[in-house]
């Protein structure tokens, strides 16, 4: 968090950042604003600037914030990774020169990368709860899930047929059962209705901007 939120407002906002910046300080004027494809940064950073005035450092705060975050994720991969490459993990998602590039740009993919491996990882442990909220919040981030999910698709499908080749060893990430899928079935309901309501609520700002 310190190295994301060091000085996060001391550099001007680029052109594509104040273009986002603008569309929230409208919603915190209360205007008419046409909103882009990132209404969940838009909406929530429009409420920040609302509660405590438009900075630059607010505007960046929302990419900060979810970059942070991501750095906990090994903490549900420790049973499969270890705790000592775990660990690892984390140090080198907090200070990966890239990651901490677009942790600190206003309107970037950070969001939609962090909540999307958190829906991911939320359905893997299938907390359908907390998987639809993260999966709605990931697709409000904008865009970049999509690039995103096929890069993601990619590489399963890739590290699938090594592992059918038997040049990769099972990890034990995922274990399948066919004879639970009836029993999927509430919990499949309960992912649907709460990535719903979550895309309704959050991205109208409680029904605010329809």
């Amino acid at each position: 968090v310190a190295v994301r939120l060091y000085r996060l407002g001391a550099v001007p906002l680029s052109d594509q950042e104040a273009g986002w910046a603008l569309q929230a300080l409208s919603i915190a004027r209360g205007e008419t604003a046409a909103l882009g494809p990132q209404p969940l940064y838009v909406t929530l950073t429009g409420v920040l600037f609302f509660l405590f005035g438009s900075t630059n450092f607010l505007a960046r705060v929302l990419s900060a914030l979810a970059g942070a975050g991501l750095v906990l994720l090994p903490l549900s991969y420790r049973r499969q990774l270890g705790r000592h490459a775990g660990l690892i993990l984390a140090f080198a998602l907090a200070l990966d020169p890239g990651l901490l590039a677009l942790s600190r740009v206003a309107g970037g993919p950070m969001p939609a990368l962090t909540f999307g491996l958190v829906a991911l990882t939320a359905l893997l442990a299938r907390s359908w709860i907390a998987g639809g909220i993260f999966s709605a919040l990931a697709l409000l981030s904008g865009p970049s899930l999509v690039q995103g999910a096929l890069s993601f698709t990619f590489t399963w499908g890739l590290g699938y047929w090594l592992y059918k080749e038997g040049h990769l060893a099972p990890v034990g990430l995922i274990s399948l059962d066919e004879s639970t899928s009836e029993s999927n079935k509430p919990g499949s309901r309960t992912y649907l209705y709460w990535l719903l309501a979550t895309l309704i609520l959050v991205g109208t700002l409680f029904l605010r901007l329809p």
